[in-house]
């Protein structure tokens, strides 16, 4: 799901898939599963220092145990429409694909704001994005859009909804749509080579299918 954010346009951190045998430093009797891990570079570090950056809960100081419930996107969005106004066009781009692959642990921290010079701060690169469903078919959202956390809730309104309570400067309607073709045109190049499982690939496409932003009536 990492490729194909980035595949599709986002502000992505660098990944890659590497052998568990090779990384140093596990902990004795972690319980890994399978053979390989995905590791992150950090984006948070430059020149050896350490640069500035607090997720959403840290933004609105809630505890970790509310990190699904003490906010909702319309609260992001206005967060961010006021303290990183060039992040608003990638933050309704990230939603989109959220939406898109399943995403129900887009919770308060797996969004950050990165504030490299001490002063302005901008959307971090994403670096936590997955789809739940593929182990939870019955997951929501995480985080109420248009009052609801239901992917079979969301589509256009959803998006014009968070435009207009977080009173956002952009052509949300314009984003989304485009968004929406970027995703669909990265999954058809990337289908065949993605190190995913026939059946996740199948659940992502059935997936489409019952969310109203990746059909036919998100056009309305």
């Amino acid at each position: 799901m990492m490729t194909l954010a980035k595949e599709s346009g986002l502000d992505v951190a660098d990944v890659e898939l590497v052998d568990v045998k090779a990384i140093l430093g596990l902990l004795p009797g972690l319980d890994v599963v399978g053979d390989t891990a995905l590791a992150v570079r950090r984006f948070d570090r430059q020149r050896g220092l350490r640069v500035h950056m607090e997720d959403f809960a840290q933004v609105l100081d809630v505890r970790v145990a509310e990190k699904c419930s003490a906010a909702n996107f319309e609260t992001i969005a206005r967060i961010v429409g006021r303290v990183a106004k060039e992040s608003v066009e990638e933050l309704v781009r990230r939603m989109v694909f959220v939406v898109a692959i399943g995403n129900g642990d887009a919770h308060l921290k797996n969004w950050s704001l990165l504030i490299e010079d001490g002063v302005h701060a901008r959307l971090s690169p994403a670096y936590d994005l997955l789809s739940t469903i593929e182990f939870l078919p019955d997951d929501d959202l995480g985080l109420n859009l248009a009052r609801s956390k239901r992917f079979e809730d969301i589509g256009m309104e959803s998006f014009l909804h968070l435009g207009r309570k977080a009173d956002l400067a952009v052509d949300v309607e314009a984003i989304v749509r485009s968004q929406v073709e970027r995703v669909r045109e990265a999954w058809t190049r990337l289908r065949a080579d993605l190190p995913m499982v026939e059946v996740a690939k199948a659940n992502i496409e059935s997936h489409w299918g019952r969310v109203p932003l990746m059909g036919k009536r998100s056009v309305r």
